[in-house]
């Protein structure tokens, strides 16, 4: 859904998006992930040096600190939609989440999507066309 944040108090479209549960899962995962990826390699390499254990941690802290991330970014988002108040109207100050009817769908869908509200119309009828053979 295509959709442009209006304040409900003062009508205007000047809001920013704050992203707070966004930031703070992201940032929980990405450590979360870090933790559990340097002890679980770290624990689990076979390799017989000390550098290769040590470089073996360092790639897992690095793919466990990523795909962290990533998982509390996506929890974040899902707070950030369904629980707080995301957005911040820079004219007013007031703070409104996507639950309410702020979200008004005023922006035209970009070329190649179809509105689903929208009634279909159908072609022209032939009549009406250029290359009929009575023009």
């Amino acid at each position: 859904m295509f959709s442009i944040p209006i304040c409900s108090k003062c009508g205007s479209t000047r809001v920013t998006t704050q992203h707070h549960a966004r930031r703070f899962c992201g940032a929980v995962g990405a450590i979360a992930g870090f933790i559990v990826g340097f002890v679980s390699s770290l624990h689990s390499s076979n390799s017989g040096t000390l550098v290769g254990r040590i470089a073996s941690a360092i790639v897992g802290a690095l793919l466990g600190g990523a795909s962290g991330a990533a998982a509390g970014v996506s929890i974040g988002d899902a707070i950030d939609s369904n629980v707080l108040d995301n957005h911040r109207c820079v004219a007013c100050g007031h703070t409104f989440g996507d639950r309410g009817p702020e979200l008004i769908r005023d922006r035209p869908f970009p070329q190649g999507f179809v509105d689903p509200d929208d009634e279909f119309v159908g072609p022209p009828s032939p009549a009406h066309s250029p290359f009929h053979p009575s023009h």
